[in-house]
């Protein structure tokens, strides 16, 4: 089962909100993104010590990208992580790995990192980190994506390899 976090809307919704609002960024970063869910934001922060995932986002991913092409790439990715997922998962078993009806991992789709595209973290017994800004596009999106489940697949096969 792929459960799928999208934490990048709050991150559009975080920046609409500071744009009509004088209120401090971190207060605003607190209320909107972090207060959802922390336990995310705290492993984050943990593994990516340098980078302050509170206040520095909205710096970092405007190197990339304007606001708009931003939510263009949001909206992209949100449609078509999930299917894409899925025919990869499919194509793995008509290919005979057959243990991928007991593959469980959640995927978060973050922004602000800025040094990262992807990562498979032991968090929740096997998470897969998308950092919006530094995912490629096309066909690349599909082998990243392709290579970071083979990291879930691998380690799930490891017995406790996911113990934290």
């Amino acid at each position: 089962m792929i459960n799928i976090v999208n934490l990048s809307k709050d991150f559009m919704f975080y920046l609409d909100y500071m744009e009509k609002t004088n209120i401090d960024a971190r207060s605003c970063w607190l209320d909107i993104c972090y207060s959802k869910h922390p336990d995310v934001y705290d492993h984050v922060e943990e593994l990516y010590k340098h980078i302050n995932v509170s206040t520095e986002l909205h710096n970092a991913v405007f190197k990339y990208f304007t606001k708009e092409e931003l939510s263009r790439k949001i909206a992209s990715i949100s449609e078509r992580l999930y299917t894409s997922l899925e025919t990869l998962i499919r194509t793995f078993k008509e290919n005979g790995m057959d243990t991928l009806d007991e593959l469980t991992f959640d995927v978060y789709v973050l922004v602000g990192n800025a040094s990262t595209n992807a990562i498979v973290t032991p968090f929740n017994q096997g998470s897969l980190f998308l950092f919006l800004e530094l995912l490629p596009d096309g066909e690349y999106f599909d082998m990243l994506l392709a290579h970071e489940l083979f990291h879930i697949i691998q380690r799930q096969s490891i017995s406790g390899q996911y113990d934290d």
